[in-house]
């Protein structure tokens, strides 16, 4: 994939950085040409902890024999994933830190 600056117009090859500030993850990509800072996600701790759990509910789900409520209760777990990614994504639109 192949992700273009769009301050510059240059092609971004670095790979993501992380950066913890508190219980704050920012995972970011940085123009190499510009500097421009492109966040690519946020988390804080309970987050990150839920994407561990729906990972290795995943796992058990790949590997069978489970019930259709282990399933649901999975599926639930991931849509509040989505909703508290989204939610801090809008509290912190960019690394406050890295930006002008």
């Amino acid at each position: 994939m192949e992700i273009v600056c769009d301050q510059c117009k240059n092609t971004v090859s670095a790979s993501p950085a992380l950066i913890r500030d508190g219980e704050m993850e920012f995972t970011f990509l940085r123009c190499e040409s510009c500097g421009a800072v492109y966040l690519l996600s946020v988390t804080d701790e309970a987050l990150r902890t839920d994407i561990l759990r729906y990972a290795r509910r995943r796992k058990t789900i790949a590997a069978g024999h489970v019930s259709a409520r282990f399933i649901r209760n999975a599926e639930a777990l991931k849509q509040r994933n989505i909703e508290r990614t989204r939610e801090l994504m809008a509290q912190y639109p960019s690394v406050p830190f890295l930006t002008e």
